[in-house]
């Protein structure tokens, strides 16, 4: 009989810590799936920030943005074309050249304005957010090149947007607008925290 309380109390004990390491490894896993999702959402979902939309209702196409690593071409599927996985790094007081081709769709002239929200707060209102990159007439492949300065202050480390317009007949001053000729894209810039 008393053989067989033994037996019968290893036996429990012996299940016992099989549940617990069970639970405790559940537990492990749970928890790396958390820091996981934690550490991904530092990543792409702790910057995040909702703007203004902004598109034309007739495609001149913008052909290709080089700046900063990114270098995407595209044929002009819509008045708006999101590209916020096309990323590049700017870093606070760098200077970065910037090329953008497009279509002027006939003899007219076509300028291109970029905003970038360096301070990450959704909008694109700070005059250090604007440039003015330039124009070109008359070309189904013209461009225009300048340089992009990012200011040393009121600058965030976020993954930030990029918005490139291109605007028949004068530089569009209005990040949110809805033009007639043209095109709007967006793209991602990265600014890492080690370089403050």
């Amino acid at each position: 009989m008393k053989k067989s309380l033994l037996a019968h109390s290893t036996e429990l004990n012996s299940n016992i810590f099989r549940s617990a390491n069970k639970a405790e490894r559940k537990h492990t896993k749970i928890s790396a799936w958390l820091i996981c999702l934690l550490l991904l959402g530092g990543v792409f979902g702790a910057n995040a920030q909702t703007y203004c939309s902004s598109t034309y209702s007739t495609v001149e196409a913008i052909n290709r943005v080089v700046v900063a690593g990114i270098d995407k071409s595209s044929s002009g599927g819509g008045g708006y074309e999101n590209f916020l996985s096309t990323s590049g790094t700017m870093v606070p007081g760098g200077s970065y050249p910037i090329t953008v081709w497009g279509n002027t769709a006939g003899n007219y002239t076509c300028y291109i304005t970029v905003w970038i929200d360096f301070n990450n707060d959704g909008t694109f209102s700070n005059i250090n957010e604007r440039f003015y990159i330039g124009y070109f007439t008359n070309n189904s492949n013209g461009s225009c090149s300048n340089t992009i300065t990012v200011p040393t202050t009121g600058v965030v480390s976020a993954n930030t947007r990029m918005r490139v317009s291109k605007n028949y007949n004068a530089y569009q001053t209005d990040p949110c607008a809805s033009g007639s000729y043209g095109q709007v894209e967006d793209y991602t810039i990265i600014i890492p925290a080690n370089t403050f």
